[in-house]
Formats: structure tokens, C-alpha cells, sequence
């Protein structure tokens, strides 16, 4: 466990300094995030486009207020929903591929002027991360003694700051992952199956979590999983029909497809590094990264299948797995290597500090993926990875020495 004096020994700087730091730079960044509000016109500003990829979601909220949920993955009426928003666009527009129950949840911000629903979803995310981070303070020691913080390091890292200002969801599906953590160590494993079906609205994450679940022998915890799964069945089937699901999922297919071609240099998981650099729906990159999916998955059902690697190691193993070998994973899905990174400084000490430290400084790097074709982020992933797992890995073995020797 690392307190704030041992991380401030590690990387050199006072622990009073180390804060004030860490302060500086939230305040620098609600200023900036205020700034650009102010000064938007709808979702226009001098530097951009406000609140990047969320006039999808602010858009899907008013094709449901407006009862048109027949025509919510239709691509021309998402065009029309989002024209008012880009009076000056050439036609072009964010395309809404989420499942039909993620809709609803955005038409009170529909409701709202665009500028003010942006920074109440921004506020929403930022209260989820805290939340989040809450949850799992009384399991992790260096978020109990840190946690003011591991809020500044985790809200400050790239792929978890962007994914909150461009009006993305990573910082909820990191809370659904610590809610249904906090859950599982209490025991409270019908509940905890209950709140990983809600990580369901992105069902790359949702369902490989729901079968480490199975795996586990978390029994309770998957039947209400499925439970839950059943409901977001019967939601959608209501709302749009019974074949909903073959329909958004052709209508996801597509956007994937399209959306490889445009924003594969922003991809991290195996898949959609590979064809960021081998192109699209090649051959090449499925035979590289197919066989890299499976090893991540046979990787986390080894690690699921071992209790004495401990719920938290499980957890960590899982965050990094499920992006890595997810079919569709930007940047921002990275976020959750959150979890990853607390628990492998929790379980390492100080020693962990520094490296990760300059793994958290260099995901900024992502910043030039346009220019490179390829997201950096991925490899700073990968060589963190290489990094701390054999660490992680001798950490077990020594722990588990020790207590088979204690009487």
C-alpha cells in the first residue's frame, strides 16, 4: 500500500506539492471546460466542435421525445436530429449505435439547450467517476489514503479526460465495474449481477464480465445478470420489436466498418490496432489478432478461474482484458485501466509510482495518433502490461507462499 509520502518519495516531489499540483491542474481544467461552454454557439466553438462525439447521444434523446422510435438508427433522421446543431456541417454527422434502452436516458438532457446539456452530462460523469472511486476506497489501500489524489491522477489521465469532455460514457462503465467489484466482495452477489447487466449498453464490456462471472461459479451473480439481460430484451422489444437485435446489430456492423476506415488510428484493442495498420477488414490483421483475443481471454479465465489471485487482481486483469480484446475499442475505452492501474500500485508499493507515473504522462502521446496512423496509447498499454505483470505475477507467488506457510 502506498501512502502520499511514499508515492512523493518515489517520484522525488513533496507530498504537500504533489497536491497543490494536482490542484492546479483540475482548476486549469475547469476553467478551460468553462471557457469553451461560454463561449460555444450551440455545438460550435472557436477551437472546435463542443462536446465531440456527444450530439449522437443528444440527438437520440429527441428522436425519443419525439415518439420516433422507429427511425432511431435510421441514418437520415439522426441527420435530421443533429442539422440544427451543425448549421454550417456538409452533411455529415455522428452516427447513434448504442442499444434502443440507452436512448431514453438522454431526453431529459434533450430536453435542455444543447450547451447546458453538455455540461450537466460532463458534471454526471465526473460525479460517476468520484463515485466510482468511492466505492472502492475500503477495498484499496492506496485509494483510501490517496484518494484525493488518485481523483486528480484517474480524472487527469488522457483517455478518462477525454472521454469525459467529448461527452462520452466510460466513466459509467467504470462505475457499473467498481459498483458490481463492491458488490461482489460484500457477498451481495444477486445485486452485483443486477448492475452488470446495466454495463450491457456497451456489450463488449458487459458480456465478457458476465461470463468471467460464469466462470468464477458466481452463480447468483450471473443468473441475475441474465435477468437483467432479459429486460433490456423486453425494452427494446417494445420500443422498436422483437427483432431489434438483429437490427441494431446490422446497423453496428455497418457503422464499425465505416468507422475503422475514419477513426482507426484512435482504435486500442488488438483488433483495431491491427487493421489501423494493415487496413480495414484485412485478412492480415484478423490472423495477427484473432489468436491474440483468444490468449487474452484464456489469460483472464485462468486468472477468474484462481481465487487466490483475490477479487481485486481479478478485477484489474479484467479491466485491461476486455479492451484489449474487444472488437471495437477507441481511446477513451481505456479509461478503465483505471482500475488496472490502482490495484498494480496498491499491490507493488512505491516502486510501481514511477512507472506508472511515466505510463500516465506518455498516454498523452495519443494526441498525435492522427498524425501517426496508429493510437500510442496502445503501446503504452502493452509495455505496462509487460511491465507489471510479471511483477504482479511474483507479488502472487510470494503472498501465496506466506500463507500457505502461516499456521
Amino acid at each position: 500500500m502506498a501512502t502520499s509520502l511514499q508515492v512523493a518519495q518515489s517520484t522525488s516531489v513533496r507530498p504537500s506539492r504533489l497536491l497543490l499540483y494536482s490542484r492546479a491542474a483540475l482548476f486549469a481544467v475547469f476553467a478551460a471546460f468553462t471557457i469553451s461552454v461560454i463561449g460555444a454557439t450551440g455545438a460550435d466553438t472557436v477551437s472546435g466542435r463542443l462536446g465531440g462525439d456527444f450530439p449522437a447521444f443528444y440527438a437520440a434523446g429527441s428522436i425519443v421525445a419525439d415518439g420516433d422510435w422507429a427511425k432511431l438508427y435510421a441514418a437520415d433522421r439522426q441527420l435530421e436530429a443533429q442539422t440544427a446543431l451543425f448549421p454550417e456541417s456538409d452533411g455529415s454527422y455522428l452516427y447513434f449505435a448504442y442499444p434502443p434502452h440507452v436512448a431514453p436516458l438522454y431526453r431529459p438532457l434533450a430536453a435542455l439547450d444543447y450547451r447546458a446539456a453538455y455540461a450537466v452530462h460532463t458534471m454526471v460523469m465526473v460525479a460517476a467517476l468520484l463515485v466510482a472511486l468511492s466505492l472502492i476506497r475500503p477495498m484499496v489501500g492506496v485509494v483510501r489514503d490517496n484518494f484525493e489524489l488518485v481523483v486528480t491522477a484517474s480524472l487527469l489521465f488522457y483517455p478518462m479526460l477525454r472521454a469525459i469532455t467529448v461527452g462520452q460514457n466510460t466513466a459509467l462503465s467504470l462505475l457499473a465495474i467498481a459498483a458490481t467489484w463492491r458488490l461482489l466482495f460484500n457477498h451481495q452477489d444477486v445485486s452485483a449481477g443486477f448492475v452488470l447487466a446495466l454495463l450491457l449498453y456497451k456489450p463488449q464490456l458487459g458480456v465478457p464480465l458476465i461470463g468471467l462471472l460464469l466462470v468464477a461459479r458466481r452463480w447468483r451473480a450471473v443468473g441475475a445478470a441474465g435477468v437483467g439481460a432479459a429486460l433490456v430484451w423486453a425494452f427494446g422489444a417494445v420500443a422498436i420489436g422483437t427483432s431489434w437485435v438483429s437490427i441494431w446489430w446490422s446497423e453496428v456492423s455497418a457503422f464499425a466498418a465505416a468507422d475503422a476506415d475514419v477513426n482507426g488510428h484512435n482504435a486500442v484493442s488488438w483488433l483495431g490496432v491491427a487493421e489501423a495498420i494493415a487496413g480495414a477488414a484485412s485478412p492480415a490483421a484478423r490472423a495477427v489478432a484473432l489468436p491474440l483475443m483468444a490468449a487474452t481471454g484464456l489469460g483472464l479465465i485462468w486468472v477468474w478461474r484462481r481465487p487466490a489471485f483475490g477479487l481485486n487482481m481479478q478485477v484489474a486483469a479484467a479491466s485491461l482484458g476486455i479492451v484489449m480484446m474487444s472488437p471495437h475499442a477507441m481511446f477513451y475505452d481505456a479509461g478503465l485501466l483505471v482500475l488496472a492501474g490502482i490495484v498494480v500500485i496498491d499491490r507493488l508499493g512505491p516502486r510501481a509510482c514511477l512507472p506508472l507515473a511515466l505510463a500516465w504522462a506518455a498516454a498523452w502521446l495519443q494526441m498525435a495518433a492522427g498524425g501517426l496512423g496508429v493510437a500510442p496509447l496502445f503501446f503504452v498499454i502493452v509495455a505496462i502490461t509487460v511491465w507489471a505483470a510479471p511483477q504482479m505475477a511474483a507479488r502472487q507467488e510470494s503472498r501465496g507462499a506466506a500463507l500457505a506457510g502461516a499456521p
